[in-house]
């Protein structure tokens, strides 16, 4: 017999029978089962929106939680959002009692040191925001990019994953 294409292939080895249907539907369902605890890690590591921890002593100032925020978080001069790695290093009483007008971006600012402060109204609480990483630092390890991604750049690193995953058989 000569083989000419795989439809030839098939009929050689006795074409789709019971026991391929079955070899079909098991690896269906482990496919199906692999695609949750694949596809879950992107929600369990999902980063909500956050800012750095203000300093504890803030508590005796009265404030509101939004005028803490305004008064210790940087905004990004082009979007106006809140910066999440750094904080204004000022002495932040001194400047509530004098009534300095705050925020002035000309104040230094420090990387995070007491932790982070999480937004949950429209996120959960996940793995990221659970496993805090060193106060000192933004890099999120469980993040998608993590450690890898501040070396190598976080595309590569996700795609890094992907081979490694592709190629182990697991992920």
């Amino acid at each position: 017999m000569v083989i000419k294409d795989f439809d030839s292939v098939f009929v050689h080895i006795g074409g789709f029978g019971r026991y391929q249907m079955l070899l079909f539907l098991v690896n269906c369902f482990m496919s199906a089962i692999a695609s949750f605890v694949y596809f879950g890690q992107f929600f369990m590591t999902l980063t909500p929106p956050h800012w750095c921890a203000p300093p504890s002593d803030l508590a005796s100032l009265n404030l509101t939680s939004e005028q803490v925020k305004r008064l210790t978080i940087p905004k990004d001069a082009h979007t106006g959002k809140y910066l999440e790695c750094v904080r204004y290093q000022v002495d932040l009483e001194e400047v509530v009692e004098n009534q300095t007008i705050w925020p002035d971006p000309s104040w230094p600012t420090i990387s995070c040191s007491h932790g982070w402060v999480y937004n949950y109204s429209l996120f959960y609480p996940t793995i990221t925001s659970q496993i805090e990483p060193r106060p000192s630092s933004c890099d999120f390890p469980l993040s998608p990019g993590g450690y890898l991604g501040t070396v190598v750049g976080r595309d590569r690193a996700q795609i890094a994953v992907e081979i490694r995953a592709t190629g182990g058989g697991r992920t």
